[in-house]
């Protein structure tokens, strides 16, 4: 079920938050959490109800082992807890490609009958293997089983994130408050829903239209032109980013209607004057997820220059392959690590001199410029259909076919007759430009959700300064945004039909 749906919008949220409150308004508070955690895990089996088997026998497997492990360390349970989890998400996602290139080396035939990847199985793998190593530390305590399900279940972050960490969710659980319905919860979270169903309906699905085709060809083995190549790469890093933060914002929405602030997970990345900090306000609880578990554990930067060159090429190829398994999320990988560690011997570099460049904006905006480029170069290995797929685009991008070579059939994006009726020409280079001059504009000038929302509390340590957002717009409850949304929100309905997935959908 998408949140981009009628069934959802019309049928399940209703239902969900309408017998979640009369159940808490009656007293009975156990009740309310356990229809929370079976509305999602209806939600969660919408697309292949026998993966509700697999999603609760992790639950039931990491509670128990967690447990243990809060009533005194045991490394050698911990190790085999996260190879448990591990496994059992390589199976699913990576037990194809393994095989596949072990059979290709050792010359052998394996084959390895593909499977259904779960949904979300990414995302649920990750928080409760950072629980189990909390529970290790002593950092966990005692939970109840039924707060532990909600905490890896609760429907709005269950299938894109963000990755919630249990300090953050159950406590809420456990509050008085969030049992009892309140007026400006609904007022707050509906916004932030609607900002996110913008993005998705308006700027995502709308750009996706148009770079498509370019992909498309390369997976055909068309050869692409260096100005089709750079149109599709830095459309798809725009069409990643409204996709994405549309759902992050979605999520924050439904978990303030139900009074539970999720954490945040962008934080306007793509205006940031630095690939590290791109990366830090890009997906950040992913980001956190292997700083904390990953990065730090393995020295950080406390162990000299090398080895911290070692550290952020591991921790970029982990965060690569789990966008998928393949050559080509190992490259992208490989090359976001490479883009970071160019920045860091830069830095270094620099040294006392880039204090004062940091004050010259003229440096500040060539910088900006710089790091869009470095993270959008890398996309091509996430969104071409296969490595062959992304080395064609990536030839068409070092302008290796020319400027132009198999031209990209573009599709419309109106209607032929109504293109016809207002009198449009039928190319779209124009149409092209001005989208993305627009799409561009919001990304650098236009507040963020949180920060359009920030005298509200949007989200889990906010921070409204670090958006870099200046303007003074921000949204109030009045008659005046009622209608403004109440509007918006109807159009955008109207829009919806069957509703596309999510760029992260099964993951």
């Amino acid at each position: 079920m998408l949140f981009n749906s009628y069934t959802f919008v019309f049928l399940f949220l209703p239902a969900t938050l309408v017998g979640f409150f009369v159940l808490a308004h009656q007293g009975y508070k156990s009740t309310a959490l356990a229809w929370l955690v079976i509305a999602s895990l209806v939600f969660y089996g919408w697309w292949t109800p026998t993966y509700i088997l697999l999603l609760a026998g992790s639950i039931v497997f990491n509670y128990g082992l967690g447990l243990v492990l809060g009533r005194g360390p045991n490394k050698l349970l911990l190790t085999l807890g996260i190879a448990a989890n591990l496994v059992c998400l390589g199976y699913y996602k990576y037990a194809a490609f393994i095989v596949g290139n072990v059979s290709d080396l050792v010359g052998t035939n394996l084959v390895f009958e593909a499977v259904i990847l779960p949904l979300a199985i990414s995302f649920f793998t990750f928080q409760q293997v950072a629980y189990l190593v909390d529970a290790h530390r002593g950092l966990t305590r005692e939970y109840s089983f039924l707060r532990y399900a909600l905490f890896v279940t609760f429907f709005p972050q269950l299938i894109i994130g963000p990755i919630v960490h249990h300090s953050e969710t159950i406590p809420q659980f456990q509050k008085d408050s969030t049992f009892r319905f309140r007026k400006e919860n609904i007022e707050v979270g509906l916004p932030i829903f609607i900002i996110g169903l913008f993005k998705k309906v308006i700027f995502a699905d709308t750009i996706a239209r148009y770079i498509d085709p370019s992909f498309a060809l390369t997976a055909q083995g068309g050869t692409i032109g260096f100005a089709d190549a750079w149109v599709a790469t830095i459309g798809f890093c725009f069409q990643l980013y409204f996709d994405f933060s549309s759902y992050s914002d979605m999520a924050i929405g439904l978990g303030r209607m139900f009074g539970i602030r999720l954490p945040l997970n962008f934080a306007s990345p793509l205006r940031q004057s630095s690939i590290i900090r791109v990366w830090r306000q890009w997906h950040m609880t992913l980001y956190r997820f292997f700083r904390d578990y990953v990065f730090i554990p393995l020295g950080g930067r406390e162990r000299g220059p090398s080895r911290l060159a070692v550290n952020v090429m591991i921790v970029m190829v982990l965060s690569g392959i789990w966008h998928g398994s393949g050559w080509k999320f190992v490259c992208l990988g490989l090359m976001n690590g490479f883009w970071l560690l160019v920045e860091l011997e830069w830095r270094r570099h620099l040294g006392p001199r880039l204090t004062r460049l940091r004050q010259n904006p003229a440096w500040i905006e060539l910088s900006r410029v710089l790091a869009f480029l470095a993270f959008a170069s890398s996309l091509p290995f996430f969104r071409a259909a296969d490595f062959p797929s992304s080395i064609r685009m990536f030839e068409g991008m070092l302008g290796l076919n020319g400027m132009f070579a198999d031209r990209v059939p573009y599709v419309e994006l109106l209607d032929s007759q109504i293109r016809q009726f207002a009198g449009l020409p039928v190319t779209t280079g124009l149409e092209i430009a001005l989208i993305f001059g627009v799409v561009f504009a919001m990304l650098r000038f236009a507040p963020s959700t949180q920060h359009f929302m920030r005298h509200y509390e949007p989200a889990l340590d906010f921070d409204g300064a670090a958006t870099g957002d200046a303007g003074r717009l921000a949204w109030r409850p009045s008659r005046t945004w009622g209608i403004i949304f109440g509007i918006l929100g109807g159009a955008l309905l109207l829009a919806l039909g069957n509703g596309q997935e999510f760029i992260y959908f099964q993951f």
